[in-house]
């Protein structure tokens, strides 16, 4: 996880495999969960939920990858539960549903499907640290599911993404974020793509969700952040996840993301 040298240690040393349990929502989306070392029980644990991409599967890329890698030491220092679903309607999702159909289906299937996971493991999950990360359609889910419950999810990671259902639906959920019945968890959002994505056409739907950091409640409660990565296509799940802090450091350091007020970078 730590580039090279990291992984000469790793492949030198004994195989580390964290503890891994599977079941089934609605009898058709596996669940795969990666368990920290450490008891859960005694100290409730951060949970990392990673939706993978169109013609992808659970473990395909990012933290789910590196968990089963001989060559990570990522499986060592994990302490956080990670949650890789496999998400079985995402070609549907990708090539037939309309942008609000999407809106629905995540409601009907993929939030129902975490939410029931979290259910499951009460006292085990701190349910103040939720955090939810995609790549490509898998990050597309990720900024819906957090403008739907920004009361569950604490922080978003969206890379090689785009917001299918426009801006004006964002702004719509937002504003019914004063109707929810418990406080705003969400705090940090971080989108991220490449300036040569082949999903270009997508981008200033992207770009224009930069406008959402000084939106109502949107702007009083998440630190967002915009990553433009110049010259990178379609491809930087690896560089957000690794080399900047956000879901490294809630799976690997445990430390809590800083809340300072709304801030778009590119």
């Amino acid at each position: 996880a730590r580039g090279e040298e990291e992984g000469e240690k790793a492949a030198a040393g004994p195989k580390f495999r964290p503890r891994v349990t599977k079941d089934w929502f609605l009898e058709i989306h596996k669940r795969t969960a990666f368990w920290p070392a450490r008891d859960c029980a005694k100290a409730a644990c951060p949970l990392v939920i990673h939706l993978h991409g169109f013609s992808d599967h659970a473990t395909s890329w990012g933290y789910p990858q590196l968990m089963t890698s001989n060559t990570s030491t990522c499986a060592k220092e994990l302490g956080a539960i990670l949650l890789a679903p496999d998400i079985p309607i995402m070609e549907f999702l990708m090539t037939s549903a309309s942008p609000m159909g999407v809106v629905d289906e995540v409601r009907r299937v993929v939030l129902p499907l975490i939410e029931s996971f979290i259910a499951d493991h009460r006292g085990l999950i701190d349910p103040r640290r939720v955090s939810i990360g995609g790549v490509s359609m898998g990050g597309h889910l990720a900024l819906i599911l957090g403008l739907l419950r920004p009361d569950l999810f604490s922080m978003i990671v969206a890379t090689d993404c785009y917001l299918r259902p426009s801006v004006a639906w964002a702004e719509h959920a937002i504003r019914s974020w004063s109707n929810l019945s418990a406080p705003v968890r969400l705090s940090n959002v971080v989108v991220a793509y490449g300036s040569l994505d082949e999903l270009r056409t997508f981008s200033y739907q992207l770009d224009s969700l930069s406008t959402l950091s000084t939106f109502g409640a949107f702007a009083k409660h998440v630190r967002f952040q915009l990553r433009i990565y110049e010259g990178r296509t379609h491809g930087t799940w690896n560089t957000v996840f690794l080399q900047w802090q956000d879901l490294y450091d809630v799976m690997f350091a445990q430390e809590v993301p800083l809340v300072e007020g709304p801030v778009t970078s590119v």
